[in-house]
């Protein structure tokens, strides 16, 4: 997978033409994936991200996904993009998403446990 887009919600259009902008595009063919995990079980988003992968590859396209979850992004991106307002905040490697990052993606502080837990 190519990316995944990870933001605090407000105008999805305008962050979408953002990372649709700031994304590589070879000409290679692209899946759009709009939240396709929201309000699943753990079981159930990790056999849509599989999904998403396996059909990435079959078909040699990048996936453009935004996500919420921090854990899947890391495990599936090859690329994060999180977003704040509008503005890219955070563009690397999963490896690189530190919890400086996320809470400025979020805006929330390194005392909560749900994002003690997500960047662990």
């Amino acid at each position: 997978m190519v990316g995944a887009l990870a933001f605090k919600p407000r105008h999805f259009q305008e962050k979408w033409d953002i990372f649709e902008r700031r994304v590589a595009h070879d000409g290679r063919k692209s899946i759009l994936a709009d939240e396709p995990v929201a309000s699943l079980d753990p079981r159930s988003s990790a056999d849509v991200m599989d999904l998403l992968k396996s059909a990435a590859l079959e078909r040699d396209a990048a996936v453009l996904c935004s996500l919420h979850q921090i854990d899947l992004a890391r495990e599936y991106a090859d690329r994060i993009i999180g977003l704040n307002n509008g503005t890219i905040v955070f563009d690397g490697p999963p490896a690189a998403l530190t919890s400086d990052a996320v809470q400025a993606i979020f805006e929330i502080d390194d005392t909560s446990p749900t994002l003690r837990r997500e960047v662990a």
